[in-house]
């Protein structure tokens, strides 16, 4: 404030304390609160993005392609482009190129850049990756409850086909595996708890 030429002045203090140890006391003071209010106010947004992510809703930037923001801030599937990403990826398999990918998109009037087909064909690897490590485990538990499953008891065995026969049907195929994972972790568990 002294390099400026800026006076700090304070009625019921005499009127210009820019120029004691008391305007420095009282700079350091008002600084401390200040951080203080930035560190609630980070605070306070940290908590709402976790309690907006815990509810499933979008935290904002480019809403992704194949989806569309819902009443309640959610992301929602959007048939036309999740139809286009299915195209997309069919197109990638033959061997098609971005650009080309893209100008078949924008001819069924889908708007998308070529670097837009790319982030997709990301995405969609991805999940793709994801998908396979939870049929993997899958595979791995339905091996391990088969294997089990003539030793235990009838009423064991019983609850086992009642929990193997629950519907599992999620948002899509990804959590629709991961459901069923959870499926036959509870299975496991009626094994385990036998043993």
């Amino acid at each position: 404030m002294r390099k400026r030429s800026v006076s700090l002045c304070l009625l019921d203090l005499g009127g210009d304390i820019s120029g004691n140890g008391l305007s420095k006391l009282f700079l350091t003071i008002a600084a401390a609160f200040a951080e203080a209010e930035r560190d609630r106010i980070r605070e306070r947004i940290g908590q709402v993005k976790a309690d907006q992510k815990a509810r499933g809703r979008y935290l904002g930037g480019t809403v992704p392609f194949g989806y569309r923001r819902g009443q309640s801030g959610e992301l929602v599937p959007h048939a036309a482009e999740q139809q286009a990403i299915s195209e997309i990826g069919a197109l990638w398999a033959e061997g098609k190129p971005l650009r080309a990918i893209a100008d078949a998109m924008r001819a069924r009037e889908i708007s998308i850049s070529h670097e837009g087909v790319a982030n997709v064909l990301r995405g969609s690897v991805k999940a793709g990756v994801e998908e396979l490590e939870w049929r993997h485990r899958n595979a791995s538990l339905r091996g391990e409850i088969e294997a089990a499953l003539p030793k235990v008891s009838a009423k064991a065995r019983e609850e086992i086909n009642r929990i193997a026969s629950e519907p599992v049907y999620g948002k899509d195929t990804l959590e629709t595996v991961q459901l069923v994972h959870e499926n036959l972790r509870r299975r496991k568990h009626v094994l385990e708890a036998e043993r």
